[in-house]
């Protein structure tokens, strides 16, 4: 991310999936030091470490899975736990775990409408399959 003026980067801005894909694609555990930074109010994991204050529930599933693959079994079904509290009535998981949840980049909101990919990032989890290595 950037800063305001959206060109200076953002040192302190920790991106949850940026943690949780470097461990998905390369096996980086080291990438998942910061995971517990972007842990969000509610137990999911948020866009960033700048509001925490709700999930965004693909990067909670994200998490899941990398969580799972690095040996962290509770926290990962915790995550998922968390996620099937905010299951939709029609079986979808919205985006986001409260009605609007402003991000650390610029414009960048998740509401909680219905989205597929946490429905389809959630499947992954549950199973442990991890589709950037096919495995």
């Amino acid at each position: 991310g950037t800063k305001e003026d959206g060109v200076t980067p953002s040192a302190n801005l920790i991106m949850t999936d940026v943690q949780v894909l470097a461990e998905l694609c390369m096996g980086d555990d080291p990438g998942m030091d910061n995971i517990e930074k972007c842990l969000a109010a509610d137990g999911g994991y948020a866009y960033d470490n700048a509001f925490t204050d709700g999930s965004v529930l693909e990067n909670t599933a994200m998490a899941a899975l990398a969580l799972n693959r690095i040996g962290e079994k509770e926290k990962a079904e915790a995550a998922l736990a968390m996620m099937e509290g905010t299951q939709l009535s029609s079986g979808a998981f919205p985006q986001a775990s409260i009605p609007e949840l402003k991000t650390g980049e610029k414009d960048t909101v998740f509401r909680d409408w219905p989205s597929v990919g946490p429905c389809a990032t959630f499947i992954l989890a549950v199973n442990r399959t991890n589709p950037l290595q096919g495995k």
